[in-house]
């Protein structure tokens, strides 16, 4: 385990360059067999967005100056389509090599400047499972990009 706490943490650090770096929150459920990951991930995702429904569904018919925009979060949490946050890099999920190459989109569209936050076991998944998750990802998703400089990113319009 401290082998891959070390690799997991030298990825973190590689991937965050100086204080500006870009900080990037995902799911990520990452399996020996692709469909047992994909199945992982829209678990998690089930249960993230289902709670984040509940609790923002009050917010639905209240406005607040101070909070503006608050009320849309329900329908913005019931309209979350789990296949297109995949597409979209925003949940991670396959095997080791999936998750490279999810990864590595990520890179190039974002450059040197991002940490990369996994959340690999929200809380629903057997310990064993959440475990082999991490296991594969400090063994054979990490590794490849502890050498691997990060390309410059390029400039992206804001708005």
């Amino acid at each position: 385990m401290e082998v891959m706490g070390k690799s997991v943490m030298k990825f973190i650090l590689a991937t965050a360059v100086g204080l500006t770096a870009l900080p990037l929150l995902a799911g990520a459920a990452l399996a020996d067999s692709r469909e047992q990951a994909l199945a992982d991930a829209r678990e998690q995702e089930h249960h993230y967005v289902a709670s984040m429904a509940a609790a923002v569904s009050a917010w639905a018919r209240i406005s607040s100056e101070q909070y503006p925009g608050y009320e849309k979060f329900a329908d913005k949490a019931a309209a979350y389509d789990f296949d297109r946050a995949l597409a979209e890099h925003k949940v991670l999920a396959g095997t080791a090599e999936d998750i490279r190459a999810q990864v590595g989109h990520i890179r190039e569209r974002h450059g040197a400047d991002v940490c990369l936050s996994l959340q690999f076991n929200p809380g629903h998944l057997p310990a064993e499972r959440s475990a082999r998750a991490l296991e594969l990802f400090a063994t054979e998703v990490a590794p490849a990009f502890q050498d691997e400089p990060a390309p410059a990113r390029a400039a992206t319009p804001v708005g």
